[in-house]
């Protein structure tokens, strides 16, 4: 246990075994809480498991860190969510959005009123999330989302995982709003860097993957697929000219927060690519420096990527429509949702989460914020 970090012990079942799950569980482990670990396919996770040939058991993850590293001892990985769920106190889903919706539907029927449901990002996922509990007749859990992971984090072979950056701001909401001072003390006990944002679409509409994710996979494209591994997106592909571009989809998503009614703080691009600003915003002074010197993001990536399946389609497209609503212009979002959809080769636009698949579509902003409220 590292002495300072833990609160109070919790019992956490972690959903997902990719980057984000990974690192979420062995982090918390390392802090000090019993952690279960789920993953879909177990072929992602069996050789965290201690026992290779075991279906389900207790399992190790070695986490590289500047702080907190070491050997993390999981209590439990499973594919079985009912089994992963049982008895924990914090259910933290470590997936991307467009995996939400069908992780919510397999523990629906399992999950327990007392127990807390965070998803880390949301991207606008806990209204999708309400109705389907309410449709399978669960009961009434906290629900919560954040607004990025608490980690910049890269899964390496096997049972490895490297956590360069965490977070230092995390706005986080629930749904109700009127809950989220009892989420961000829940939280903060895991993730103290947690703060509260207004509601749950505060907390979409400041996810900061969106403008820089969609811009670099649009603008490096052929990079991407040309040099593959050997191509450093996140460090090569930032120059004068995609920051340009970057910052036009942030300006743009800001004025579609401001005529929504959300005030500041917005934690516009430049708190993290421009060092000066740095300080005020989710990741801290060095984050851009660690990014680079790790070289995690030295991958190969497809444009079936979630930088696209995601960050466009469930975060460029959120703000395009909340623009409509607002009646805000995002021309250059539009753009590269348009761009992105040629690159990966379908619709982009409407293939996430919508208004009217949230049951929310006509309405004006009042009534709009009244039901996130």
């Amino acid at each position: 246990m590292r002495e300072g970090r833990i609160r109070k012990a919790m019992k956490i079942a972690v959903l997902g075994t990719g980057n984000a799950g990974l690192a979420c569980a062995g982090d918390l482990a390392l802090a000090g809480h019993e952690v279960h670990l789920w993953g879909r396919t177990r072929a992602n996770f069996a050789s965290v498991l201690l026992n290779k040939a075991s279906r389900s058991g207790p399992g190790l993850i070695h986490v590289n860190a500047l702080e907190h590293g070491g050997d993390a001892q999981i209590a439990l990985v499973t594919d079985d969510i009912a089994q992963s769920i049982e008895g924990v106190n914090l259910i933290l889903v470590a997936a991307p959005a467009f995996a939400h919706d069908d992780i919510t539907r397999g523990f629906a029927p399992h999950v327990q009123a007392d127990q807390v449901v965070a998803y880390m990002p949301g991207n606008f996922t806990t209204p999708s999330a309400r109705r389907i509990l309410e449709s399978t007749g669960a009961p009434d859990v906290l629900l919560v989302e954040t607004a990025t992971l608490p980690y910049g984090t890269r899964r390496g072979q096997g049972a490895e995982v490297t956590i360069p950056v965490r977070t230092v701001r995390n706005p986080t909401a629930a749904l109700p709003a009127s809950r989220t001072a009892e989420a961000i003390a829940i939280l903060q006990q895991v993730y103290p860097a947690v703060m509260p944002a207004v509601d749950v679409l505060d907390t979409a509409l400041l996810n900061p993957n969106c403008p820089a994710h969609a811009t670099l996979m649009t603008t490096s494209a052929g990079a991407v697929e040309h040099f593959g591994a050997a191509y450093d997106m996140q460090t090569q592909g930032i120059t004068p000219a995609t920051l340009r571009l970057i910052y036009a989809l942030d300006a743009e998503r800001i004025a579609v927060r401001e005529a929504l009614g959300y005030g500041a703080p917005h934690f516009p691009q430049n708190t993290y690519y421009d060092r000066a600003h740095a300080e005020e915003g989710m990741f801290g002074q060095t984050a851009v420096q660690l990014v680079a010197e790790s070289a995690l993001w030295r991958e190969r990536v497809t444009m079936e990527h979630r930088y696209l399946g995601e960050d466009v389609a469930y975060g460029l497209s959120l703000i395009a429509e909340m623009g409509q609503v607002a009646g805000v212009p995002t021309p250059s979002v539009d753009a590269v949702i348009q761009v992105a959809s040629v690159l990966r080769g379908e619709e982009l636009r409407w293939r996430g989460r919508t208004l009217a698949s949230l049951g929310l579509e006509g309405l004006g902003i009042a009534d709009l914020r009244a039901r996130v409220h």
